[in-house]
């Protein structure tokens, strides 16, 4: 129960939450909710968010990694990573050059 894992966007204006809620995004400062994305992943314990937090990577229990739009409230893809529970995921920032 509660809260596994928290997330900040590179923007500062976005967190991520992982939980017995499932996934939820929130706007800072406020704390508004963004959007709700617990159906388009179960067993959700780890999270990151884009820099611009325009889109969440989620970790499972069952070993899932999956990739979602939060402006969409959609699944842009899902993989089986591996056997065990997925203990952490990462975002690497984007720059240009």
């Amino acid at each position: 129960s509660g809260i596994q894992d928290v997330a900040l966007a590179g923007d500062g204006r976005t967190a991520v939450t992982a939980g017995a809620q499932g996934v939820q995004v929130w706007s800072l400062p406020g704390g508004a909710l963004v959007a709700d994305l617990s159906a388009l992943a179960a067993g959700v314990v780890v999270v990151a968010a884009s820099a611009d937090g325009a889109w969440v990577l989620a970790g499972g229990q069952d070993g899932t990694v999956t990739a979602m739009d939060v402006g969409r409230r959609a699944r842009l893809w899902q993989a089986r990573a591996h056997d065990g529970p997925v203990s952490s995921v990462a975002v690497a920032p984007v720059r240009k050059v």
